[in-house]
């Protein structure tokens, strides 16, 4: 073999080792930027009232790699993931590279219950969402449900017979906000019933005989309200 085609084969290896050292370090190059510019900085929440932005950030980046932005998306939209117990629904987008935006749905809460100093907040199935000293004006008392203690996330420990009304509280709720009727205290129980008459608390539960009853007295007060002033 001639010197001139050894010369050629190692321009050509040194041309090859040369390509090889570019593109990896071009490769480092884009990991280094993408790690860099899709580092998250920022988190986002809409929605929120019954879980704070901190837990709702925190439950975003429970594992090793949720600080970057687009492993979140991706495993937000293509995995099955826990969701918190107060959501029903969670959406993940991008405001930017480095900026999560999550959109929530809580679920809704129906009434609450005073449990020591604290005020505990519940949903349609009993479930506690949340427990704190503050008072929030748009959910009603419930009265009759007597528990000594309220875990977060659980089933209020109440009887069989209380627990069949909680699929009515839902209902009952709204009725109260639709009437504004944010400060009636609505009772669960047998004295509930006594508000109402006879064939109507024979057809209806005691809370939502009770929140008709209401409304019945607050239209017949507007209408008198109405005649006096004519």
């Amino acid at each position: 073999m001639s010197e001139e085609q050894n010369h050629k084969k190692r321009r050509i290896k040194k041309r090859t080792i040369y390509a090889i050292i570019l593109l990896v370090m071009l490769i480092c190059f884009v990991m280094i930027g993408f790690l860099l510019l899709f580092q998250v900085r920022k988190i986002e929440v809409e929605g929120n009232q019954i879980l704070s932005k901190q837990e709702i950030a925190d439950w975003l980046q429970q594992d090793e790699f949720s600080t970057n932005s687009v492993y979140l998306l991706c495993k937000y939209h293509f995995t099955d993931y826990e969701m918190l117990p107060a959501l029903e629904e969670a959406k993940v987008g991008l405001a930017n590279p480095w900026t999560i935006r999550v959109q929530v749905t809580e679920k809704k809460i129906v009434g609450y219950i005073i449990v020591g100093d604290d005020f505990v907040y519940f949903d349609k199935d009993g479930v506690v969402l949340a427990r704190t000293k503050e008072w929030w004006d748009d959910v009603p008392c419930i009265e009759g449900l007597t528990v000594s203690e309220a875990e977060l996330f659980e089933e209020l420990p109440v009887g069989k017979d209380n627990k069949k009304v909680f699929e009515h509280l839902l209902d009952m709720s709204n009725t109260l906000k639709k009437y504004d009727l944010k400060s009636a205290r609505p009772r669960i129980g047998r004295s509930a019933r006594k508000t109402c008459s006879a064939s109507l608390a024979a057809t209806v539960t005691p809370c939502v005989c009770m929140v008709s009853c209401i409304v019945v007295q607050r239209t017949i007060t507007s209408s008198l309200s109405a005649s006096t002033m004519i």
